[in-house]
């Protein structure tokens, strides 16, 4: 409570004289302060409002701070300056994401070639396609493993126009980025290409074949790149630390489990995520060694395509989605197993009747039915018994001699 709060509340007892004396105010101060009480509350019902809408962006995407949330309080019309939007986020205890303990990336060799600072911290440029600066930075992974991310950023749009992924930091990393920007600008013969590792001989004559002139800081100095050390820093926030994580929530390949907790059930072509019909639905499956190296390098693949994406990426929690984060159509994973049916030399067989041809072999060779129901997910062993033993036996009994005919490998 302020002081002039203070003898708002006592000044039916005490007087207002007497109180603003004691507490050193003057009471044309009190008097002020009072007939601004309305507009102090419309500004407080203001704050609250701006407050509510502050903590929705930051939801959607905790990596956001001070300044992208001013920028997208201002496109959704509020007139604001970041001081106010600071200062509420503050007093709602609503903070961006930091950036995690850095790993050093920058290790020059004692035999590479010295290389001039062209740049001097000046990170600005005329026109597109005349200076660069690029960097590597790690991006981690499961295990406590590593990738390393290198880019290629042109200083007039602050665009990234050339980028590579690999498991090492070996010259090639960045002769594939500066050659993805090559591609992607056409040419780059007389463009100014700076940072603050790469001096190898070897990485100085793909500059020489590409015709781009070489610039470099200071050793391990963020100052001296600070344009790509921003880069790196809002890229991990975004894409690996807030709503696009590199790990799946329920799928843990370190202890070869997955936890089965939502299904996509398809309504035409359209689709819509759901829990199980039953308890029995929601469970733990273990994974075979084949499918956790399948699923770790289907992960790589989709994690390159979200740093492709950037904030185009769709969060959809999934763990099969197509480039832009969107879940895929049961169809469409439909198709996919074909090809891998293919692939791996077996005879044509639908997913859902491999499901339900997989269930008619174990009841054929005595499995327990309640055994049988578990796996299918069944909400009791009922249904299981009328659907495979009591309804359809005959039927039953050809799906699995059906399947295991059609599982032996096509002789090639």
């Amino acid at each position: 409570m302020s002081r002039f709060g203070f003898v708002d509340d006592r000044s039916g007892t005490y007087g207002v004289k007497q109180l603003c004396a004691v507490l050193g105010l003057s009471r044309s101060g009190f008097y002020a302060w009072k007939k601004g009480g309305a507009a102090r509350a419309e500004r407080a019902a203001r704050d609250a409002e701006l407050t509510a809408a502050i903590r929705r962006i930051h939801d959607q995407d905790p990596a956001y701070g001070e300044p992208r949330i001013t920028a997208e309080l201002r496109e959704q019309g509020h007139d604001v300056n970041h001081e106010r939007v600071e200062r509420l986020m503050r007093a709602a205890g609503i903070e961006e994401l930091h950036p995690r303990t850095k790993v050093r990336t920058t290790a020059c060799e004692p035999s590479d070639q010295p290389v001039p600072d062209l740049v001097g911290r000046d990170f600005t440029a005329e026109r597109p396609n005349s200076r660069y600066v690029g960097d590597i930075t790690y991006l981690p992974v499961e295990g406590g493993r590593f990738l390393y991310l290198a880019t290629v950023i042109d200083l007039y749009s602050r665009r990234l126009v050339g980028w590579s992924i690999a498991d090492h930091m070996r010259t090639e990393l960045v002769a594939d980025a500066l050659e993805a920007a090559r591609a992607e600008r056409g040419c780059v013969a007389g463009a100014l290409f700076h940072s603050d590792q790469y001096t190898s001989a070897a990485f100085a004559r793909v500059c020489g074949r590409l015709g781009v002139v070489q610039s470099m800081g200071a050793v391990g100095s963020s100052a001296d790149n600070a344009a790509a050390e921003s880069f790196n820093a809002s890229l991990k926030r975004e894409t690996l630390e807030g709503k696009g994580l590199k790990r799946w929530a329920n799928t843990r390949l370190g202890d070869g489990e997955a936890d089965i907790r939502t299904q996509v059930v398809t309504l035409g072509w359209k689709t819509v995520t759901t829990t199980p019909k039953s308890a029995a639905g929601q469970r733990t499956i273990t994974l075979d060694k084949d499918t956790v190296r399948g699923l770790r390098s289907w992960r790589r693949f989709q994690n390159e395509a979200r740093l492709a994406a950037g904030r185009g990426w769709v969060d959809s929690g999934l763990v099969f989605t197509r480039k832009d984060g969107s879940g895929w159509h049961p169809g469409e994973v439909t198709r996919w197993f074909n090809r891998v049916v293919r692939a791996v030399g077996l005879s044509p067989i639908h997913l859902h009747g491999l499901r339900h041809g997989a269930a008619s072999l174990a009841l054929a060779a005595g499995a327990d039915v309640k055994v049988v129901s578990g796996e299918l997910g069944h909400a009791t062993t009922h249904f299981t018994q009328d659907t495979y033993q009591t309804v359809f036996p005959e039927v039953a009994r050809a799906v699995a001699e059906a399947t295991a005919a059609l599982l032996k490998p096509v002789s090639r």
